[in-house]
């Protein structure tokens, strides 16, 4: 038995359907968060020429995902700025008699305790 599979393809913006060789695929990000949509040419450059209220593109984008901008800094590890790690200081409040969970916030009291007595 044969099996024939056929592609069809439909502009986000207006549902209709797109001929194969006049697909484009546009991802793009805005305030953290990245979309998709499938669209023509025809349908792109009414978009970049600002015919398209990105209102529309929005609504008709799907979202695939978050990420940091790129302008933001990594955020710092404890070790990167010579700080002491949480397992260490969990470590020595234990040794010191302190209560202290495996996770979670370290009290700022245990913490304060620690750098008065590690120097």
């Amino acid at each position: 038995m044969a099996t024939k599979i056929a592609i069809e393809y439909f502009d986000d913006l207006d549902g209709h359907p797109i001929d194969a060789h006049d697909v484009v695929s546009v991802e793009w990000s805005w305030q953290g968060t990245d979309y998709e949509f499938d669209t023509t040419t025809a349908h792109l450059n009414k978009i970049e020429n600002g015919r398209v209220p990105m209102a529309t593109v929005l609504s008709k984008s799907r979202r695939v995902g978050r990420h940091t901008p790129r302008s933001a800094p990594p955020a710092p590890t404890a070790g990167s700025r010579g700080e002491v790690s949480r397992r260490e200081i969990r470590a020595w409040a234990r040794a010191h008699g302190y209560e202290i969970g495996d996770r979670g916030r370290v009290a700022a009291d245990i913490v304060k305790a620690h750098h008065q007595s590690v120097g």
